[in-house]
């Protein structure tokens, strides 16, 4: 299963680090400027720290992203805190 997960900046990090962790498939993380910051901010963790629960992280700008593209098949999008 191929899964994208949206990082919001909202508080509540915990969720999405849990999420990242105990979800099978592949996972492809999106952080927005002020989820990286409530990451830092709550865990005192980086999306570095996310890498080995996640496939492939992307910017949030990142336009040419295969997220960014209709044609891409995913089978879910999660939206976290």
């Amino acid at each position: 299963m191929r899964i994208a997960v949206g990082l919001t900046g909202s508080s509540g990090a915990v969720y999405a680090v849990e999420f990242l962790k105990q979800c099978p498939g592949d996972k492809y993380l999106v952080a927005s400027k002020w989820g990286k910051v409530v990451l830092h901010d709550e865990m005192g963790l980086s999306e570095r720290d996310l890498q080995p629960h996640v496939k492939k992280i992307f910017s949030n700008d990142d336009l040419h992203a295969p997220l960014a593209s209709g044609s891409n098949s995913i089978d879910a999008f999660v939206i976290i805190p």
